[in-house]
């Protein structure tokens, strides 16, 4: 019995079960070796049936990855080294055990039926236009940014700095189109497991004392899935969005016009120094860690980490839009439109690149991190 302090947990939108499959989860399907990496379900509560539902966990004290991912008085090789304990540690406590769940059906749902069911929310124009020459992203209203978002969203195409780039829900409409990127959203049997479903840098914590990860906010993907998908949840962290939630972007300036875009220095639109440190963080964790957490997996399934890149460039179009309706609004067209241009770059890798000597394919995808390098 704890009797510490202790924190409740509320859903932040009633009725629609997820924190109820999160709570299911921790308690009921986790495996034993997981469960020292989770936090811990105390009580839970349920007010009303089908409106209100809450659980009540310890008081855990630490620091959350995020924080330490972007504290500069925090060395890089560190902050690499709680990263990797923590990808570690879903990889022999949790993807150790394996998932119910069909390859076809987690891949059909999640990368792509799931992706487009919310970006589809935002086609609908009424007729509405908005035009804005050189205006800085900070200095945007919200009507504003979510007019320009959703004009993006309607169209097949649009010009970003005069290069065409495929829009989400064309680009949706590609990976359905094409053989070689169908085979490569589709997870291979060994690749399907318990997953958390959301561990980005802000949903682990490094306990204090224990020096161990601590996983908050799981999905609820009770049968499991795809172990891209975790990792894909990783790789953005590693690619702004982290920055962008502690509002540590430096904006860019955006003119838009029928499907014409400006966009001053999208890709040094990071602070300089950070930008720097997380770049070594990404370079360290993609090009180094992954492939060797992931040896074993890889030689049965060497499309894992292709389709964990892409899978965090589709992470990004399904969570831009969240975005708006936030204090960090001015945040959601700049990462939507950086996504989109490494998301294009991606799949034209992935459908050139011929098969190695191993079955899988090269040069694989990876984050660019000389992005705001001069062209």
């Amino acid at each position: 019995m704890n009797s510490g302090p202790t924190v409740r947990k509320f859903s932040a939108y009633p009725g629609d079960g997820k924190l109820e499959s999160e709570a299911m989860f921790i308690r009921d399907t986790l495996p034993e070796p997981a469960r020292e990496y989770f936090c811990q379900i105390l009580r839970v509560e349920r007010d009303i049936p089908g409106r209100s539902f809450s659980y009540e966990m310890p008081y855990y004290e630490g620091r959350l990855l995020r924080d330490i991912a972007l504290d500069r008085n925090t060395g890089v090789v560190e902050a690499v080294n709680h990263i990797k304990a923590s990808i570690t540690a879903l990889k022999t406590a949790l993807y150790a055990h394996p998932s119910t769940e069909q390859p076809a059906v987690f891949a059909r749902r999640n990368y792509v039926d799931r992706i487009a069911e919310r970006l589809s929310r935002y086609t609908a124009q009424t007729g509405r236009a908005v035009s804005i020459t050189g205006a800085p992203a900070g200095k945007l209203s919200r009507s504003q940014l979510d007019l320009v978002f959703r004009d993006i969203i309607s169209r097949p195409s649009i010009s970003l700095n005069g290069r065409t780039l495929l829009t989400p829900l064309a680009i949706l409409d590609r990976i359905k189109a094409s053989s070689s990127l169908t085979e490569i959203v589709m997870p291979r049997r060994s690749s399907m497991r318990l997953i958390h479903g959301d561990p980005h840098l802000g949903n682990i914590m490094i306990r204090q004392g224990v020096d161990k990860p601590l996983f908050f906010d799981p999905n609820g993907f009770h049968a499991g899935g795809d172990m891209a998908y975790d990792i894909g949840k990783f790789i953005i962290s590693l690619n702004y969005v982290e920055s962008a939630f502690e509002k540590k972007l430096v904006l860019p300036t955006i003119s838009s016009r029928d499907g014409e875009i400006t966009v001053g220095d999208l890709n040094g639109f990071v602070d300089p120094d950070l930008g720097l440190r997380f770049r070594e963080i990404a370079r360290a964790v993609i090009e180094d860690m992954l492939p060797e957490i992931f040896a074993t997996d890889l030689a049965a399934d060497p499309r894992l980490l292709d389709r964990a890149v892409l899978a965090a460039d589709l992470h990004a179009f399904a969570a831009a839009h969240t975005f708006i309706p936030t204090t960090r609004s001015e945040m959601a067209l700049p990462l939507l439109l950086y996504h989109l241009e490494t998301a294009n770059d991606h799949l034209d890798l992935m459908e050139k690149a011929a098969p190695d000597a191993s079955g899988g394919r090269t040069p694989r995808p990876s984050i660019d991190c000389s992005r705001d390098a001069a062209p």
